[in-house]
């Protein structure tokens, strides 16, 4: 069912989100991510709430907003997928959600204190991509960052890191105001992906108040990415916006966004081969041919892009950080479902004969995501992504034309 182009403001689910994240920022203070030395709450009359019976209140005031702002997403998605909710009471809601988080400590993570002693590195003369946060003289800095990264290089690209040295350099030892910057930083993110759902929808078919509900509006949004903060947020919106630029066929921006996205963090780059295709399938020649020229100026894209970038923010051509893109696979998340049943398994299997537990934990991902891609591939048509690729409309792009692949999603 379409949305309407105007519809009611569900004010009882926003105001029930809205208290839910202010018990999250309340919550905040003493059960998220809290200073080791904390210059407001650390001697005054509520330092009781970082300690003892006071944090496990603290800690049950957070999670009750945190469900309380999940139960209230569920509540707009319902009005949603009825078709009762426009586009614009959705933002709305995500507004209202999303402001008190802005101010309050980091939650559920400590990430961005390793951004800020990542960003301070170079100001004091030291590579990122070769030292980690311990190597630091800031001790407001270094005793925040979690015990797990204080010895890890930056496992970020070149323009975070010339980011975080901006915000490093107008908040120096104040980790407050370091942290409320960098969320200033990543919404920039936020707002490139609000600008660039409508333009997907529109090639890719779907109703924009269900896309701006799922990406905008929901927890892992609103709560992880910019209450944590977490940079994936700018990667996303980079991402966003440059596939847009791709199916609009400002191609040369599109690799120049998705590019920025890489030099953010380089999960970014496994988008790129298909901007490739897009590329080629809006070229005019044959199938060869267009994929060669598509290729070519996808390469020179990037690399001029990439180069100027990492001058830019290092003042050379610097790939050491690349050393360190594997840092985060050293966390076991068990809310993975492959990795858990990876992990799992491994256990079994290690009680009889030792063997190496990435193994087990790869072969599992990437049979589950074989497993994922092609139990969507089977399902429903229309002209959505599953849609797309059922009936062959991306492998079109080496062979056909952009009208062809059109028709052929449309079946007919």
């Amino acid at each position: 069912m379409a949305a309407p182009a105007k519809g009611p403001l569900p004010v009882r689910t926003i105001a029930l989100g809205t208290a839910g994240s202010a018990m999250v920022l309340v919550g905040a203070f003493g059960a998220a991510g809290i200073l080791a030395r904390d210059p407001v709450l650390g001697h005054g009359p509520l330092s009781w709430i970082r300690y003892g019976h006071g944090q496990m209140l603290a800690t049950m005031v957070l999670y009750t907003g945190f469900l309380m702002m999940v139960w209230a997403w569920v509540r707009l998605g319902r009005h949603v997928l009825a078709g009762r909710v426009a586009s614009r009471p959705v933002v709305i809601a995500a507004a209202s959600w999303t402001a008190p988080l802005l101010i309050a400590p980091p939650v559920f993570t400590r990430d961005v204190f390793s951004y800020l002693a990542q960003g301070a590195l170079p100001l004091h003369g030291m590579d990122p991509y070769e030292v980690g946060p311990i190597m630091l003289g800031v001790p407001e800095l270094v005793q925040n960052v979690h015990p797990f990264w204080v010895s890890t290089p930056a496992p970020y690209g070149p323009l975070f890191i010339l980011l975080a040295k901006g915000v490093a350099a107008v908040a120096g030892s104040n980790v407050i105001v370091g942290v409320i910057l960098t969320r200033l930083v990543l919404l920039v993110g936020l707002g490139l992906l609000l600008w660039a759902l409508p333009g997907l929808v529109r090639h890719l078919g779907g109703s924009l108040p269900v896309a701006l509900w799922l990406a905008v509006a929901g927890p892992m949004t609103v709560v992880h990415l910019v209450g944590g903060p977490h940079n994936d947020l700018l990667m996303v919106g980079f991402l966003a916006a440059g596939a847009l630029c791709a199916l609009d066929r400002r191609h040369v921006l599109g690799v120049v966004l998705v590019t920025l996205g890489a030099a953010v963090k380089a999960t970014s780059l496994i988008a790129l081969p298909f901007l490739v295709w897009v590329w080629a399938g809006h070229l005019s020649s044959t199938p060869v041919r267009n994929f060669v020229r598509a290729f070519c100026a996808a390469v020179a894209t990037f690399a001029v892009t990439f180069t100027a970038v990492t001058f830019g923010s290092l003042g050379a051509f610097d790939l050491g950080w690349l050393n360190s893109v594997n840092a985060p696979t050293m966390i076991v998340n068990w809310l993975s479902l492959p990795t858990a049943i990876g992990e799992l398994i491994h256990t079994v299997v290690g009680l009889f004969v030792e063997a190496n537990k990435s193994w087990f934990v790869n072969i599992v991902r990437v049979l589950g995501g074989w497993c994922s891609s092609g139990s969507r591939c089977g399902s429903g048509g229309g002209r959505g992504w599953a849609g797309r690729t059922r009936c062959g409309g991306w492998r079109s792009c080496s062979s056909r034309s952009l009208c062809c692949r059109r028709r052929c999603c449309r079946g007919t």
